[in-house]
């Protein structure tokens, strides 16, 4: 059987309050359907299909590929044959990965955020409002409680302020899922009920990933409510309690040329005193307006040649481990390439 070009599909269920999506990435959009089979629902089955032949490619796997994003043909591989039935689409095994988007609620109002993620966002930004489809989906529980041992990534709006989550989490251990969080880290850890009677009992089964888009100042100006203090207090809580976590920097026309003073700035924090701390991007595609190739031509040329300048002298900045210096040096491409597009 021949390889797709991307293998989310086949191994990927996205349930959202507005509906359903083929994948993790934001170029395919919530589909509002309420099947109980929806794993292989005819819309999904359809679009395994398509993933074969570029003639038939839906266009926002197109657009995802050309941006480089997280699915894509460079995660892709063979689809087993006694797995998937490429004549009908319908896959044999359950998935093993589900994304649970839990709400709208969060305590920021990020400016280049897509409000369907922030009703605070929605408040401070009204102008930027993109209204949330009103369609009935099965509830979080019912979508954890279907498949067994999974990887199973926690969003929001902010995860730690639904009230479902805690539930959530709880089933998720029973299974015997692994579970991702990505979290604005904005209220602490340390006396989250979450925290303190599910995941510290159990630092192996836990991933989290916390959002900084600059040092204090650049980072609360764009996450409006931002407490940047309290959010490096909790990547260090879970890197002293063993939990996995990273930090993701959201590249934009905001903050993009700024990189390298972020990373001298989390170094001075002491975060990569840590062994296992890591960071990750990815550029904002849209509001449109945020877009890191939307900086004045002037701007972009010096940014390139900063970011560069910072890439290629990395070494000389901080004794990095190996996997820290490939991770900053793959987040300097990735803006880099943002800059050129």
């Amino acid at each position: 059987m021949s390889r797709p070009f991307c293998f989310a599909p086949f191994s990927s269920f996205s349930h959202k309050p507005e509906g359903y999506r083929p994948c993790c990435s934001r170029h395919a959009k919530p589909v509002p359907l309420t099947t109980e089979d929806w794993w292989n629902s005819e819309y999904l089955r359809k679009f395994r299909m398509a993933q074969f032949s570029l003639d038939t490619l839906p266009e926002e796997c197109k657009l995802c590929l050309a941006k480089g994003d997280n699915g894509g043909h460079k995660y892709s591989h063979e689809v087993m044959s006694k797995n998937y039935n490429r004549n009908t689409g319908v896959m044999c095994v359950p998935p093993s990965q589900v994304y649970i988007f839990t709400g709208t609620k969060c305590d920021l109002a990020c400016q280049m955020c897509d409000s369907t993620f922030s009703d605070t966002h929605a408040r401070v930004f009204p102008d930027r409002v993109i209204p949330i489809m009103d369609v009935s989906v099965d509830k979080p529980l019912h979508i954890v409680n279907r498949y067994p041992h999974v990887q199973l990534v926690i969003y929001g709006g902010e995860p730690f302020l639904a009230k479902e989550t805690y539930d959530i989490v709880k089933l998720g251990l029973l299974k015997g899922d692994r579970i991702s969080f990505l979290s604005n880290g904005n209220r602490s850890y340390r006396n989250n009920r979450i925290f303190q009677e599910l995941i510290l009992p159990n630092p192996d089964r836990f991933s989290v990933c916390i959002s900084i888009d600059g040092y204090p100042s650049l980072n609360e100006k764009i996450r409006v409510n931002a407490r940047t203090d309290v959010i490096v207090d909790n990547v260090k809580y879970c890197q002293e309690n063993n939990i996995f976590c990273d930090v993701h920097f959201t590249a934009s026309k905001l903050n993009a040329p700024e990189f390298p003073e972020f990373v001298k700035w989390l170094i001075a924090e002491g975060l990569y005193d840590y062994k296992y701390f890591t960071i990750n991007s990815a550029s904002v595609d849209f509001p449109e307006d945020f877009k890191v190739n939307q900086l004045p031509e002037e701007e972009k040329i010096k940014a390139l040649v900063k970011i560069r300048e910072f890439r290629e002298n990395l070494s000389s900045v901080f004794p990095f481990t190996e996997q820290q210096h490939a991770d900053i040096v793959k987040c300097c491409d990735g803006i880099i390439a943002s800059l050129e597009e």
